[in-house]
């Protein structure tokens, strides 16, 4: 119960300090907010907030096109992946939020984060989160909020995906006109293997890569109370 207390005490007063910005300008309320490493008398704060600290990532531009299969029904995932280069200046980052262009209604999409791997496959899934459809809006930008934030690790890949699974056939994925990026923006798993989209049909009309951002932060604070009182310190 004490410890609890102490947590407690912790949230409301780094809140008071951020949200009100002082000795600062105003700054926009945070949002998603995640505990941890709790201790006896300290803890971890991860948050949300727009601001200088987000980057975003992607290999995608504008939603132009459609993919999917027209002839029966399906279930695949699409990746944006980010190299160890890609990323090398995001080590401690924390991907927060995922945005992705859904297109079809009858399509059930779960967002799934793969850390490590290489331009043949991705690595294990970290993080897995099925979406509500009805909850989309369909051929436009839809922005996820990660129930739990997934760090980024600078010597291992991250690949951002999403799973579409439909009994009928339709076109699920918004991609964008091209060029295609190379192992990175245009990434697909069919039957048990990743492959690039442009290779898994003789269409060359097929340059896209799948629309996919993905959103980092570093707004992670750890909170300890101690002698003096409470200390707040940006973690690295």
């Amino acid at each position: 119960m004490k410890r609890n207390v102490q947590v407690v005490g912790i949230f409301i007063l780094f809140l008071f300090f951020y949200v009100n910005g002082i000795g600062q300008t105003p700054c926009e309320n945070p949002s998603n907010l995640t505990v941890e490493n709790i201790g006896s008398y300290s803890a971890d704060l991860l948050l949300s907030s727009s601001g200088v600290n987000d980057v975003q990532i992607s290999h995608s531009g504008n939603y132009g096109a459609k993919f999917g299969n027209t002839g029966q029904g399906f279930d695949f995932q699409v990746a944006n992946r980010f190299s160890t280069s890609d990323i090398s200046a995001y080590n401690g980052y924390y991907l927060t939020k995922v945005s992705f262009v859904p297109t079809s209604s009858i399509t059930t999409y779960t967002i799934r984060i793969c850390r490590g791997g290489n331009q043949y496959g991705a690595g294990p899934v970290v993080h897995e989160q099925v979406l509500t459809t009805s909850d989309l809006v369909m051929d436009q930008w839809n922005e996820i909020i990660l129930t739990t934030p997934v760090q980024v690790m600078s010597n291992q890949e991250l690949w951002i995906t999403y799973r579409c699974v439909s009994s009928q056939p339709d076109l699920p994925v918004g991609c964008d006109l091209g060029p295609r990026i190379q192992y990175k923006g245009n990434m697909i798993y069919v039957n048990s293997q990743w492959r690039q989209l442009y290779d898994i049909t003789s269409n060359p009309r097929l340059v896209y890569n799948f629309c996919i951002k993905g959103h980092l932060s570093r707004q992670k604070y750890n909170v300890e109370y101690g002698l003096s009182g409470f200390a707040l310190g940006r973690t690295p």
